[in-house]
């Protein structure tokens, strides 16, 4: 993900988690950074700028992490992410080899 689709998910989570101002900004952006490097690891072809199951999964990830309990959350939310990971459509042959050197 680009640096501006960071800043806009930050500020999506500090208004949508209601994370109060006072709360520093490079933690929470760390803790998206992180949200959408595990996210992106359990489901790879999905782009967790449009895909609002995953941006609900990164926000309950961020609201973990900040609270230093990203073990709960792979816990709590194992089938959630199992269905999200499942109903995500396979990539059609043409966009497997787009990705391809």
């Amino acid at each position: 993900m680009t640096d501006a689709q960071i800043a806009a998910l930050v500020t999506e989570m500090r208004a949508d988690l209601q994370i109060p101002p006072y709360f520093p900004e490079l933690t929470l952006q760390r803790a998206v950074e992180r949200g959408v490097e595990f996210l992106q690891s359990l489901n790879p072809v999905v782009d967790l700028s449009e895909d609002l199951t995953g941006r609900g999964l990164l926000g309950s990830y961020v609201l973990y992490d900040i609270n230093h309990r990203t073990e709960e959350f792979q816990h709590n939310y194992s089938w959630d992410i199992l269905r999200w990971q499942m109903l995500t459509p396979a990539p059609t042959e043409e966009e497997a080899t787009q990705d391809e050197p």
